[in-house]
């Protein structure tokens, strides 16, 4: 069964190899993302791309940066947009998209609201609500802690930050959350206020290694060397 996977992936790309040197480009992509694509620069980057590929059909799978990166790395998606682990990640197969910081999301009429920023130590000593052990950010979250010697146990866990500022609004505690999320500096029932020590991060788009890529897959690295400029080299 693998092998007949293979031949059938090497038929589906040779089709594309033929259809982009006619000046047709055609095939799928299949694209991984965690939460916090839609705060990225990724979306306008597919649009580009859709205008430019109109024939390419692109598929995305929602999952946890833990579930993406083995999936990426096996085959089995061409791209995925995650956080960057902290081990890092090959200069040569990834493109940084977000860099920003964890901020905690307090409810307007609690007390923490009104501070410039909140301690380790502060947050330790409430109900904490923040993301799930399958997601990138939370082994910097853990290692924070761990260096600050606090322990750090959510009350609630979710990788959603929707449904973070929404346990925030309705009392449950004080959520850690991507700052870079989109809507939460404009929901008025939540303050963001920063974190001290700051928790950096990032979130990049990471593709399939080798030198075999498929042809829809080269055109939108192509597009993204345009944007951002190409690949650093080792």
């Amino acid at each position: 069964m693998p092998r007949a996977r293979a031949v059938t992936a090497a038929i589906a790309a040779a089709k594309a190899e033929f259809a982009a040197r006619s000046g047709l480009l055609t095939g799928n992509l299949l694209l991984g993302a965690a939460d916090g694509v839609e705060s990225s620069s990724l979306p306008a980057l597919l649009g580009t791309f859709h205008r430019l590929y109109p024939g390419i059909s692109v598929q995305l799978v929602e999952g946890a940066s833990a579930n993406l990166v083995p999936k990426v790395r096996q085959g089995s998606l061409d791209a995925v947009f995650v956080a960057v682990p902290l081990e890092g990640l090959d200069p040569a197969e990834h493109r940084v998209l977000v860099r920003d910081e964890i901020v905690a999301l307090v409810a307007c009429d609690q007390p923490q609201a009104r501070q410039a920023s909140l301690s380790l130590e502060e947050l330790s000593s409430v109900p904490l609500i923040t993301y799930g052990q399958d997601s990138g950010l939370y082994p910097r979250l853990r290692k924070t802690f761990d260096e600050a010697g606090l322990p750090l146990r959510p009350a609630y866990a979710t990788n959603h930050v929707a449904l973070q500022l929404e346990l925030v609004a309705a009392g449950v505690g004080i959520a850690l959350a991507a700052g870079a999320a989109g809507g939460i500096a404009r929901d008025p029932r939540v303050t963001v206020v920063p974190v001290t020590p700051r928790i950096p991060y990032a979130k990049a788009l990471m593709w399939r290694a080798g030198p075999h890529l498929s042809a829809p897959l080269r055109a939108l690295l192509d597009l993204l060397n345009s944007a951002v400029g190409p690949a650093p080299t080792r």
